[in-house]
């Protein structure tokens, strides 16, 4: 990772910086390790009905935004999923939906919109009914892309 971004950063001028979120997830542990070099957290709704919860990181420990400066430091984290839980990612394109730069979504927004959702909502409810939320939102004007990635944690680990 810190190649990519050095090789980003020194690239020249005219280039622009990346969010980057890789993840690794293993089945037979249920465990999530994944890197999020500046890209809005992952969420997850737990089957047991808590609040819907970012993973962490947060605050200092957040990896910078590739190719935002050299020699950058990188740092994976993990979290253990439990059977029904719920993992949600998307693009900046829905937390920065809103009518106007001052009325952003935000990840608390969209994290109100996971955390209203029924159990066992299977996934393409769940975003479909999200980009709709948003869309609604927004007034149905799109400023960027709107890209949704979720996953229900299944019973049995392989």
């Amino acid at each position: 990772m810190t190649d990519m971004s050095l090789l980003h950063a020194t690239a020249g001028p005219d280039t622009a910086n990346a969010t980057l979120f890789v993840g690794i997830y293993d089945r037979a542990t249920r465990t999530l390790t994944y890197l999020s070099c500046g890209h809005d957290p992952g969420l997850v709704r737990r089957a047991n009905g808590g609040p819907v919860e970012l993973l962490p990181p947060d605050g200092d420990s957040i990896s910078p935004v590739l190719g935002l400066t050299e020699g950058g430091r990188f740092t994976a984290q993990s979290v253990t999923l439990l059977p029904g839980d719920t993992l949600f990612f998307c693009t900046d394109g829905v937390t920065e939906a809103g009518r106007s730069r001052g009325e952003f979504l935000g990840v608390a927004g969209v994290a109100q919109m996971l955390g209203a959702g029924r159990s066992g909502e299977p996934v393409e409810e769940l975003t479909t009914r999200i980009v709709s939320e948003v869309r609604d939102y927004a007034d149905g004007i799109q400023h960027d892309d709107v890209c949704l990635l979720a996953a229900i944690i299944g019973g049995q680990p392989s």
